[in-house]
């Protein structure tokens, strides 16, 4: 298991996702709060399929999650 490689994505979901948090407690929820939390979920959301493809046992399985990027 290589750490460096693995690391980056967990750790952009990890702020993408406390972003998300400190976004949702803000009680004024305007059209970009709205839009900003929807850019933070889509951020998220790339980093966790990025930690999977890099994750993966194998090259088929790779290219599926690739596919799915």
């Amino acid at each position: 298991m290589n750490l460096p490689y693995l690391l980056p994505p967990l750790v952009a979901a990890a702020i993408g996702a406390a972003l998300l948090f400190v976004t949702s407690l803000k009680r004024t929820r305007g059209a970009a709060y709205r839009t900003f939390a929807l850019l933070l979920f889509c951020t998220i959301l790339w980093a966790l399929l990025i930690f999977a493809m890099r994750s993966s046992p194998d090259v088929e399985r790779a290219l599926w999650w690739e596919r799915w990027l």
